[in-house]
């Protein structure tokens, strides 16, 4: 006697970066997929909206924003899970990977080899947002790094995550709160304070 197990793994919807169309994709029950949106790395529409949050958790499905380069490469990766939500809320996941504040950041990282990602909404996410954003070409990636939530207001970096994984390419990681981080090779003593004021 032989038992055949199928398995159907979910399928990806795929959208555009407006708001519209994706709460259309979440609202459709015709499929329980997940929902990928692709945006343009110069796209300043960067925003999760509230509808759109409070859309996810309502469908109990998973919306992941793909932000791509021209050549159409994943530069990062937000996963947005939605169980993990607080409705009425909205985020920006805007990302840069440079520091304003990169004299200080040279300084506490004692200019050895860093990568800083810096959000540009700073504060509570509404809950638990998925990362993986594609480090290859600015880090060695056979090496462990560390993220390190970099504290502006007083100039020290505090560890966040010990050994971030990196698989092909992407450092993944999880955030519930957005400002300014850094991803070290060099683990840096606790509470080290910038010399740079």
């Amino acid at each position: 006697t032989y038992v055949l197990n199928i398995i159907r793994e979910k399928s990806v919807l795929k959208s555009e970066n407006n708001e519209e169309e994706i709460v259309s994709k979440i609202k459709d029950t015709s499929n329980n997929d997940d929902i990928v949106v692709t945006v343009d790395e110069n796209d300043e529409n960067k925003v999760v909206s509230s509808n759109i949050i409070n859309e996810l958790i309502n469908a109990n499905k998973n919306l992941s924003y793909n932000v791509v380069d021209k050549e159409g490469k994943v530069l990062y990766k937000v996963k947005i899970n939605s169980d993990k939500l607080v409705k009425d809320s909205e985020f920006s996941y805007y990302l840069t990977f440079k520091s304003d504040y990169e004299d200080v950041l040279n300084s506490l990282t004692e200019n050895n080899l860093h990568l800083p990602l810096n959000f540009k909404f700073h504060g509570t996410l509404p809950g638990n947002i998925e990362f993986s954003i594609y480090v290859k070409d600015m880090l060695d990636t056979t090496k462990e790094y560390d993220l390190y939530y970099f504290n502006t207001k007083n100039n020290i970096l505090e560890l966040e995550i010990n050994k971030v994984p990196i698989t092909n390419g992407y450092a993944d990681f999880e955030l519930n709160h957005f400002s300014e981080y850094v991803l070290l090779e060099k683990k840096v003593a606790a509470n080290k304070k910038s010399i740079i004021p």
